[in-house]
């Protein structure tokens, strides 16, 4: 049996050069790691520092969705989210959180339920959260990986993206205003005496009487 499609959107803003991403996490069991499938996504500079992205994609009931909503210098803003057969995706655990990593490895290796994931607190089939997708009907299509990219694909793209935003901050550099020159500081004009009026000053005072 067949779980339901959904179609979700992805929106974030974040600092330049995060590299937000979406991706459809399986696994590889040659490997015995992760294999990420990577979504389309559209990165806009919002500002001096900041970037929004945007990503619509369709998932299955019982997919991996991998997130990342922006980085810092101490932080990794990346998650594991489950499809729910409801249509909503539920957060397992951020990349930083090794129990549940492990857990959804051996999830996708196929060695527990998806509901072993929830450690009892909540049902697969009935869970709910604030990320709610949108059905697609059956004959719109199987789910596949169709509109993903492989990781070379991924980092091309990523890699336009900065391009662009390359030359977006070079065309903010040449459009700034031209500074006026920097003025001297100003100096405080000294009493001086004429160059006769100091010569009699000295003469008169070096005269013996």
């Amino acid at each position: 049996m067949s779980l339901p499609v959904f179609e979700f959107t992805f929106t974030t803003t974040c600092t330049r050069n995060s590299q937000p991403f979406v991706a459809l996490v399986t696994w590889h069991a040659t490997k015995k790691a992760f294999d990420r499938t990577f979504f389309p996504i559209t990165i806009t500079p919002t500002g001096r520092f900041e970037e929004t992205a945007k990503c619509t994609f369709t998932a299955a009931g019982g997919d991996i969705i991998e997130t990342r909503r922006g980085q810092s210098k101490k932080r990794d803003f990346r998650s594991f989210n489950l499809v729910a057969p409801s249509g909503y995706l539920i957060m397992l655990g951020m990349a930083d959180d090794i129990t549940e990593i492990m857990g959804i490895m051996e999830y996708l290796a196929g060695t527990i339920p998806p509901d072993q994931l929830s450690k009892g607190r909540w049902n697969f089939r009935t869970v709910t959260s604030d990320w709610r997708g949108t059905p697609i009907p059956a004959s719109a299509g199987q789910h596949s990986a169709h509109g993903t990219m492989d990781y070379h694909q991924h980092l091309q793209h990523t890699e336009e993206t900065l391009t662009r935003q390359l030359s977006h901050v070079r065309a903010l550099i040449q459009d700034q205003p031209t500074p006026p020159a920097a003025k001297p500081p100003n100096r405080k004009r000294e009493n001086r005496l004429p160059d006769e009026t100091r010569r009699l000053t000295t003469l008169k005072g070096t005269t013996q009487p």
